[in-house]
C-alpha cells in the first residue's frame, strides 16, 4: 500500500468524515450517479481519491463508480494511480467504470509518450494521439495500440493500461 493511500484512508477512517460525505458516498453505494457527481464535485481530491478503493471494494454500480474516478482522474491522475498501487487494480477500476469511447475512436491508434527514460516514457499511462513537440521531455516514443487497450479517451489524451508492445524512440 503506498503512502498517500494510507495515509489518505487513515485520515478518512479516524476523522469524523462530515454527514455529507458519508451521505453522499452511502446513496453513491446504492447507485445514485447524482450523488456520485456531488460529491465528486464538492469533495478534496485526498479525501475522493481514498474512497476510490473502498467504493470499488463495496461494489459501486458503474455510472456511480465512473462520476469518482473521472473527477479524481482529472484532478490528480497520479494520485489515483498511486492509490491503485498497481497496473492491475488500475484495470480493474478502470474495467468496473467503463468508460465509453468517443464515437469515431479508430481501431488502431498511434499514440506519443514521453518522460525522462525510455522505460518510463513506454510505461506511461497517459498517452497523446497528437505527437507532442519533441521538446516535451528527454524521450519521446511512439507506438501503434489496438481500441481494447484504451481505457479513456478525453480529447488528446487517452489512458492506456496495457503497456503497447513495439514502442519505437523518436529520433530528436
Amino acid at each position: 500500500m503506498s503512502c498517500y493511500r494510507a495515509d489518505a484512508l487513515a485520515s478518512i477512517l479516524t476523522q469524523p468524515v462530515p454527514a455529507r460525505i458519508r451521505v453522499a458516498f452511502a446513496a453513491a453505494l446504492r447507485g445514485s450517479t447524482a450523488d456520485a457527481t456531488a460529491l465528486a464535485g464538492t469533495t478534496a481530491t485526498r479525501t475522493l481519491v481514498a474512497l476510490l478503493p473502498i467504493a470499488h471494494a463495496a461494489r459501486m454500480p458503474a455510472e456511480a463508480f465512473r462520476a469518482l474516478l473521472a473527477t479524481s482522474w482529472q484532478r490528480d491522475h497520479l494520485a489515483v494511480v498511486i492509490a491503485a498501487a498497481n497496473r492491475r487494480r488500475l484495470r480493474g477500476w478502470f474495467r468496473h467504470a467503463a468508460f465509453r469511447l468517443p464515437a469515431g475512436t479508430p481501431a488502431r491508434l498511434r499514440v506519443w509518450s514521453h518522460g525522462p527514460s525510455y522505460r518510463a516514457a513506454a510505461e506511461a499511462y497517459v498517452w497523446s494521439v497528437g505527437r507532442p513537440d519533441l521538446a516535451a521531455g528527454p524521450v519521446v516514443v511512439t507506438a501503434m495500440i489496438e481500441r481494447s487497450a484504451v481505457a479513456l479517451r478525453d480529447g488528446q489524451r487517452v489512458v492506456v493500461l496495457r503497456a503497447p508492445l513495439g514502442v519505437l524512440a523518436v529520433q530528436k
